[in-house]
């Protein structure tokens, strides 16, 4: 009997939230990282101002990677999988003059809310708790205590290549 698929099994909401879940458990140590895979194209991070947001897939594998399912019912089950690719909000800046590009997890290091670009002030903000970091990922202002949350990356051939092992922010000391 054929294993249902990822799509029949866990609805995206699920898989969002399990993200923040699942993502510090992917640490070096236990193998899970695949190489380093095309992101985006850099043309379209310049015809954003040089700030975008993105969807990216973020692909894991391991043969210990468990998952939460529910049933009809409500039920909580648990599923071992092998492989699986998680959509992956990130916040791209690229730098012409330095052909170089940072690729932020798109998710608040102190609450986990989606983090907004602000082009007007430049900065990356967390709406839910008012935590701003500069276009290094660098905190600001606010209650956050880490600095943002990166995928390594780096720029070849017009493309935007990450390696989707998270680098986590330093913590830092409020004044």
């Amino acid at each position: 009997m054929r294993a249902p698929s990822l799509a029949q099994a866990i609805s995206i909401p699920s898989l969002l939230l399990l993200i923040g879940i699942l993502l510090p458990s992917c640490g070096p140590l236990q193998n899970t990282i695949d190489a380093e895979s095309p992101l985006v194209p850099v043309e379209l991070v310049i015809q954003g101002g040089g700030v975008i947001n993105w969807r990216a897939p973020l692909h894991v594998r391991d043969a210990q990677l468990y998952l939460a399912q529910f049933t009809d019912s409500g039920e909580r089950t648990f599923r071992s999988y092998d492989e699986v690719t998680f959509p992956t909000d990130v916040t791209i800046v690229f730098s012409e003059e330095q052909q170089a590009a940072t690729v932020f997890l798109r998710r608040s290091p102190h609450g986990g809310c989606l983090l907004l670009w602000d082009p007007d002030n430049n900065w990356i903000h967390d709406p839910c708790f008012g935590s701003r970091f500069d276009l290094t990922g660098q905190h600001t202002f606010g209650p956050s205590r880490r600095n943002l949350d990166q995928l390594p990356a780096n720029v070849r051939d017009g493309v935007i290549w990450v390696t989707p092992e998270v680098v986590y922010g330093d913590l830092h000391i409020h004044p």
